[in-house]
């Protein structure tokens, strides 16, 4: 991976400091990206890099006309090499994505060009256009065999990888030590085209390339062991009750060890309309594998249909948990993950929203409970114009609605810790304020007398390390076990690659939410995952689905 180090010059080992106006550290690894245009081996993933190189007004050149913003035109590119190649990924935002052009004018289409020089001055010089041809500037008519490109275009921009054989440039992986590169996304608009020059003032002007350091990628994380059986098994053939602090089957208690999921390349809404069962049942074997006794999932109001949920739609949510109780997982149904809309005149329509789906749900075992939004004190505690009171009359409301519809399952709502509210079933909080002790977070939830479930906690990788997330994890089911609560929940099941989470976040950027897995995008078990196994004594769960 390359990164921009300007900002760090004063962090900057010896080696990187003098001579070269950009420094640019490419990683040598074992395993080769498949290039199909799909960046999920890049971060986080197969090669556990570090964040990209930005190319971006802030921190490159603009040649040949003008750049209004990131928006207009920006990118993050990796690069890694291989024994026998260099790989090359981008993700380019570009507001009018242009690629007409066919040989010899691919130079005229929007795209990313790659520009390498021999410590002899030899020049390797190749272009990408978006329509995920090649070309190569130099070594002028040389050929393009062995040089593999592909594109997926998608709004805001597109994905581009590339790999090109070592033999091209008469090199090794073992010899790009000490070259000079350059990096140019190329945006060409109605007004006129410009260059975005990462290292070099101008793209062709050699001089001031940057310097090319390889360091060896990391190794991979450790074998993490499968997690030892539970110590007991608790027949569910009913939906569980809230009494006396905790939850219940009959008379047997349930502790949950829950973990949020959504797939790892389909996050968010994209788990219903990208629906496939297979690698759903593959998936909460995996949970089932990191000791989960229980899921929590997200219903998204307008991809479900508002307030007439399609039947289509409630058919999947049907087979998610009827998938998940196969396995032995409980499930928690959120609702409303990014609809925070609590006006009177929007109560009707949700209410019938959260009605229709509960009634088809009615006594099935596999129904942990109904989670009616997650974190509705965020919108009062950040956004501003939403009062606490106006919160708390919504979920007084909708709690009311759900439990005359379905009065077999409990109700909870998944608090981000601002507030706390003493009419739900379950006392749901997530538990990412570091300012608040863990133990005493824990005890003011305790104090309402009602079952509590930490439904989210978890660290992010890109900025601890997978051991110093697995610490983190371990002082909170140390403190959960001190408290005595009734539940933990993971944050969540996998990382997610980089382009895959737009829902909540700029599409096509990295973010801390790519980083949170127990488990890589591919399914390898990170160190957080031993500390979940241990997190809490949680029983095997055998699901009776009801009869058909």
């Amino acid at each position: 991976m390359i990164r921009l180090l300007p900002l760090l010059l004063l962090s900057m080992p010896a080696w990187a400091q003098p001579g070269s106006r950009r420094v640019a550290v490419l990683t040598r690894s074992t395993t080769a990206p498949v290039v199909d245009g799909r960046l999920s081996e890049w971060s986080p993933g197969l090669f556990a890099l570090s964040p990209p190189n930005e190319l971006g007004l802030a921190a490159s050149i603009t040649e040949e006309g003008s750049i209004a913003s990131d928006a207009d035109h920006s990118a993050q590119v990796w690069l890694t090499t291989t024994p026998g190649a260099l790989h090359l990924a981008a993700l380019v935002t570009d507001d009018e994505v242009i690629a007409t052009h066919e040989a010899p004018e691919l130079y005229r289409d929007d795209g990313v060009e790659l520009l390498l020089t021999k410590p002899d001055g030899a020049l390797f010089h190749l272009g990408l256009s978006a329509s995920g041809k090649a070309w190569l500037f130099s070594p002028p008519g040389a050929s393009l065999d062995g040089i593999r490109v592909a594109v997926v275009r998608a709004p805001p921009g597109y994905s581009l990888e590339v790999t090109v054989p070592l033999t091209r440039f008469g090199a090794t992986d073992r010899t790009l030590d000490g070259w000079r590169l350059n990096l140019a996304a190329r945006d060409v608009d109605a007004d006129g085209s410009a260059h975005r020059v990462w290292s070099g003032y101008r793209h062709n002007l050699v001089a001031s390339f940057g310097q090319l350091v390889v360091r060896q990628a990391p190794p991979p994380a450790a074998k993490i062991p499968p997690c030892p059986p539970p110590k007991r098994t608790v027949v569910v053939d009913r939906p569980l009750e809230a009494r006396a602090g905790g939850l219940f089957v009959a008379d047997a208690g349930v502790t949950l060890r829950l973990v949020n999921y959504q797939p790892a390349e389909d996050g968010w809404d994209a788990m219903w309309t990208h629906f496939d069962t297979k690698r759903l049942a593959d998936d909460l074997q995996r949970a089932v594998q990191v000791g989960a006794n229980a899921i929590r999932i997200f219903v998204f109001y307008a991809t479900f249909g508002e307030h007439q949920p399609k039947p289509e739609l409630l058919q999947r949510l049907t087979t998610v948990v009827n998938l998940a109780a196969s396995a032995g997982l409980v499930t928690v149904v959120s609702f409303f993950p990014f609809d925070k809309e609590f006006r009177k005149s929007a109560w009707p329509g949700m209410g019938a929203h959260l009605e229709t789906i509960v009634k088809a749900f009615v006594g099935h075992p596999g129904i942990a409970m109904w989670d009616l939004m997650n974190e509705p004190d965020h919108a009062w505690a950040q956004d501003g114009g939403v009062r606490a009171s106006e919160v708390e009359a919504w979920a007084r409301e909708m709690t009311s609605r759900v439990k005359r519809a379905d009065p077999t399952h409990l109700v909870t709502v998944g608090q981000a810790g601002h507030s706390a509210l003493p009419f739900v079933d379950v006392v749901s909080v997530h538990g990412y304020f570091d300012e608040v002790p863990m133990n005493e977070f824990l005890a003011r939830a305790k104090a309402l007398g009602k079952p509590v479930v930490l439904q989210e906690f978890g660290r992010t990788r890109l900025y601890w390390s997978a051991d110093e997330v697995a610490a983190f994890d371990e002082s909170v089911c140390a403190a959960a076990r001190s408290a005595g609560i009734s539940g933990v929940g993971a944050w969540e099941l996998f990382d997610h690659p980089v382009g895959s989470l737009g829902w909540s976040k700029t599409p096509w950027k990295e973010s801390e939410e790519n980083w949170f897995g127990l488990l890589s995008t591919s399914g390898e078990r990170w160190p957080r995952a031993r500390s979940f196994c241990r997190c809490l004594e949680a029983p095997a769960l055998v699901v009776r689905q009801p009869a058909r």
